[in-house]
């Protein structure tokens, strides 16, 4: 069986036959280019895998970055309820696998050590996004994993 998930930095600890084994907790969605991935101000509740395709991240609509095949969006939503802060919109076709909320608590009771390895790698990134953000400009923002969630308290 191909592996849809390699080469995703996210899963690099993974070994193969857990990547894999993380498939069943996943959805594929499809978003035809113009069409939103994220809105803000919607609560954030899954994290996507982007297989094929290219879309923007904007805040308050100006560009941020954009992300494509191989790259994470929304991974803080699995560990922190709350609201996006940022619109993520195809600019092609986009093809994702989405771990929604549901789908990792799930995966947290029944698959422990692959649920541990997504969240810490997803702190990581968080942190790595923080430390290289200058917080007076945030178009400096320079992240391989965009979250676009904000706690909602």
């Amino acid at each position: 069986m191909r592996d849809p998930l390699e080469g995703f930095p996210l899963l690099e600890e993974l070994e193969r036959a857990e990547r894999l084994a993380l498939l069943p907790y996943l959805s594929e969605r499809r978003y035809e280019s113009g069409r939103s991935l994220f809105r803000s101000g919607r609560e954030a509740e899954e994290l996507l895998f982007l297989l094929e395709g290219e879309a923007r991240v904007e805040v308050r609509r100006q560009p941020l970055c954009s992300v494509g095949a191989g790259d994470l969006i929304g991974g803080l939503s699995l560990l922190v309820v709350g609201r996006r802060r940022c619109d993520v919109v195809a600019q092609s076709v986009v093809r994702a696998f989405a771990l929604e909320r549901t789908a990792y608590l799930r995966l947290r009771k029944e698959a422990p050590s692959v649920a541990l390895v997504i969240q810490e790698a997803v702190l990581r990134s968080f942190a790595r996004a923080v430390g290289s953000t200058d917080v007076a400009d945030p178009s400096t923002v320079k992240i391989p994993e965009v979250d676009g969630s904000e706690d909602g308290h």
